[in-house]
């Protein structure tokens, strides 16, 4: 049956549903958008475990922080499980920190409608962290100071023992470091007690009396 227009319109002989695709046609040629919708982009996955270098076990309480075409941030489970869902797909650094440990930073792709998953280990801190080694007084300079960092999940005791009678310290004999601080020492040097001109060296011996922890030395040189 043929087609006809009546008043700028389609007569009652005209095929309905030829019109429609005639008309889909046309438009799907021009290249419409709403004919032609864009494909859904789906987030992306990060999830895995942290767990302890050393002993394997679980870690519960681990920050773990993402940045790249977005940011996020999470705390493991009780059974070490960190996860982030519906992400934009990309590239991404995942950071890694709790008391007690090493930082651990990866990089990881994210692909969009599927998970990233990851195991990671971190590194447990077995020892005191000073600010300096060295203290080099010169030969002018009769104080100094420096600190001790402690990085593990509880509090450290420790004793102060001083080689020479022309070095002193402050605090003088023992010291408690709380989780996560640094705790400072002052030294002074008194050049009329030095035995000989020229350099004059020593140390301050700082012992944890905490087991499995290891003590270090703190070099002290200065010149009468």
């Amino acid at each position: 049956m043929n087609s006809f227009l009546i008043n700028g319109t389609f007569g009652s002989s005209f095929k309905r549903p030829a019109a429609i695709l005639f008309l889909a046609s046309a438009l799907l040629a021009q290249g419409c958008d709403w004919i032609c919708p864009e494909p859904e982009i789906l987030g992306g996955i990060i999830t895995g475990v942290v767990t302890d270098k050393l002993t394997g076990q679980t870690l519960q309480g681990v920050d773990v922080s993402i940045t790249g075409p977005e940011a996020g941030q999470t705390v493991t489970g009780s059974q070490g499980i960190y996860r982030f869902e519906d992400i934009t797909p990309g590239e991404y650094t995942v950071v890694f920190t709790k008391l007690g440990y090493k930082a651990n930073t990866t990089i990881t792709v994210v692909e969009s409608g599927k998970p990233t998953n990851g195991q990671i280990n971190l590194e447990p801190y077995t020892t005191l962290i000073a600010s300096s080694y060295i203290l080099d007084f010169g030969a002018t300079q009769v104080s100094k100071s420096f600190t001790v960092f402690n990085p593990l999940a509880y509090s450290v005791s420790v004793s102060i023992q001083v080689n020479k009678d022309w070095i002193s310290v402050t605090p003088s004999t023992s010291a408690d470091i709380s989780p996560g601080t640094n705790f400072p020492f002052s030294v002074s040097v008194d050049r009329a007690q030095m035995p000989q001109n020229g350099v004059n060296e020593g140390s301050i011996t700082i012992q944890p009396t905490t087991n499995n922890i290891g003590s270090f030395v703190i070099q002290i040189t200065a010149i009468k």
